[in-house]
C-alpha cells in the first residue's frame, strides 16, 4: 500500500509493510532489497498470530490463498522483499486496490468444521446387514421336541358333570422318571388331592401313545414335599411303550446365555415346547410352604400353569430341570416372561426318598 509520508511537502511515497513483515519499519521506494530477519534479541510479534491462524485455517478448507500440493517435498518459499502476496492470508495481486483482509474468524471457522466433519466421518461406523440366521436351530429343535415329547404327560383330573357324562380338568404337566412308571411334577399341581384324597381318585396321566394318539391312565399320588416343591405320581400298569424315562443331565453344569427347551402338556392337548435360554442360576423362588428354594435355574422359555411340572432340557435332549413356578407380578396377576425349573441334583436327592418313604427326607431309623 503506497502512500506519501508528507503529501503537502512533496516528500517521496513510502511502502508500508505488514506487521508480520517487519511491524512498524518501512521501505523507501528504490531502497535496496533487504532480505528480512528478525533479531535475536526481540521476541515474536503477537499481532500477527490471529492472521497467521487465518492463513492455517484457509489452507486447511482449501481456499483460495492456499498453495496446491506436488507429489515431491515441498520447500518453504519467501515472497519477495516489494510484494505482500501470500502473507496473513490476503493478495494484493489481482484484487480491488484497497480491498480488506478476510476475517480470521472466517477461515478457522470453515477450518474446523471441515476438521469436524472428517472426525466425524472417521469414527462414524460402518452400516451391517442384518443376520437372517435363525435364532434356534431349526434341525436341533426338532430332534430335540421329537426324543423328548413321548416322556412328557399331562396330569388332569376327571370329574362326572350332571349329565352323567366325564369331563377333565388340565393341572398340569409331569415327566416320565423311571420304567416303573413314576411321574414327576410340582407338588402345587396335585396338592389339593394330598389335603383332601376325595378327588384323588379321579387323578389321571395322559400318556401319548406309540400310534400319535393319547391314553389317560390312573395315577396314585405316592410322596410329596412341599418345601421344595416337588411330588411323584405312580401309573397303574406301568408307563406305555415310547414314554421312555428321560436321560437326566446335571443343572450345575449349565451356562447363562444357552439354549434350553421347556416342554409340557398344555391342557391334555398333546406336548408342546418353547426355546429360550439360561437366564440365571442360583436363583431363590418362594415354596407354597412359605420357605425359599435356592439354586433354582431361570430361563425365558415359556412356563406357564399349563406345563408347570414339564421338563426343561438341553441340546441334547438331557433333562436339566423340572419347570415349575412361573414369576408373576402381583399387581397385574399377569407372567412377566420369566420362568424357573428345579435343578437336576435336587430331584436326584428328593425323587427316590419320595419313592421309597413318600416324603422328600430319609426318616431317621435311631429314632
Amino acid at each position: 500500500m503506497l502512500r506519501p509520508s508528507n503529501p503537502a511537502l512533496g516528500g517521496p511515497a513510502q511502502v508500508h509493510w505488514p506487521c508480520c513483515v517487519g511491524g512498524a519499519r518501512a521501505a523507501r521506494i528504490g531502497a535496496p532489497a533487504r532480505p528480512w530477519r528478525r533479531r535475536a534479541d526481540r521476541a515474536p510479534s503477537t499481532e500477527c498470530a490471529p492472521r497467521r491462524w487465518a492463513v492455517l485455517a484457509q489452507a486447511a478448507a482449501d481456499s483460495p490463498c492456499s498453495s496446491g500440493s506436488s507429489s515431491g517435498p515441498q520447500q518453504q518459499q519467501h515472497p519477495p522483499p516489494h510484494s505482500t502476496e501470500g502473507l496473513c492470508g490476503c493478495s494484493t495481486s489481482g484484487g480491488a486496490a484497497g480491498a480488506p483482509p478476510p476475517h480470521p474468524s472466517l477461515g478457522r471457522r470453515a477450518a474446523l468444521a471441515s476438521t469436524a466433519a472428517a472426525a466425524a466421518a472417521l469414527a462414524a461406523p460402518r452400516p451391517r446387514a442384518a443376520s437372517a440366521g435363525p435364532l434356534v436351530d431349526e434341525a436341533t429343535a426338532r430332534a430335540v421336541f421329537e426324543s423328548a415329547s413321548p416322556s412328557v404327560v399331562a396330569i388332569v383330573q376327571f370329574k362326572t358333570t350332571s349329565a352323567g357324562g366325564e369331563a377333565f380338568e388340565a393341572l398340569g404337566s409331569g415327566v416320565v422318571w423311571d420304567d416303573l412308571g413314576h411321574v414327576v411334577t410340582n407338588y402345587h399341581v396335585v396338592g389339593q388331592y394330598v389335603l383332601d384324597r376325595t378327588g384323588a381318585a379321579g387323578v389321571k396321566v395322559i400318556v401319548q401313545g406309540p400310534d400319535g394318539g393319547s391314553v389317560a391312565l390312573p395315577a396314585t399320588i405316592v410322596g410329596t414335599d412341599a418345601q421344595r416343591e416337588i411330588a411323584v405320581l405312580s401309573l397303574e400298569g406301568g408307563p406305555p411303550p415310547g414314554a421312555a424315562p428321560l436321560p437326566v443331565g446335571a443343572s450345575a453344569g449349565l451356562r447363562v446365555g444357552q439354549t434350553v427347551y421347556a416342554l409340557g402338556a398344555r391342557y391334555g392337548e398333546g406336548a408342546s415346547m418353547s426355546a429360550g435360554v439360561v437366564s440365571g442360576l442360583g436363583r431363590a423362588i418362594p415354596a407354597p410352604t412359605g420357605t425359599r428354594i435356592y439354586g433354582v435355574v431361570q430361563t425365558d422359555a415359556s412356563v406357564n400353569a399349563a406345563n408347570s411340572g414339564g421338563a426343561l432340557v438341553d441340546s441334547s435332549g438331557r433333562l436339566v430341570g423340572l419347570a415349575t413356578a412361573p414369576f408373576t407380578s402381583k399387581s397385574t396377576a399377569r407372567g412377566s416372561g420369566v420362568g424357573f425349573a428345579l435343578p437336576t441334583e435336587m430331584l436326584r436327592e428328593v425323587v427316590p426318598n419320595l419313592i421309597v418313604y413318600g416324603s422328600g427326607y430319609k426318616p431317621d431309623r435311631r429314632a
